[in-house]
């Protein structure tokens, strides 16, 4: 059995369209299923909040996109 390990992943920034894709799109690209999400927007501030929770299979290695 391949045990795994839980990450938890909170972006903040300016938000702009496309800025969810962009970053589930990401996690796609490197293997990874998003178990949890939550966000938030300070429309005042324009300011984006997310939490993505995700598991990590042990010895997965992270390598940058193409």
């Amino acid at each position: 059995m391949t045990s795994t390990h839980r990450a938890v992943v909170r972006i903040t920034g300016p938000d702009r369209p496309g800025i969810v894709s962009d970053v589930s799109g990401l996690l796609f690209k490197l293997g990874l299923n998003i178990h949890h999400a939550d966000q938030h927007l300070d429309a005042e501030a324009n300011l984006f909040f997310q939490r993505i929770e995700f598991p990590v299979p042990e010895g997965w290695s992270a390598s940058a996109p193409s």
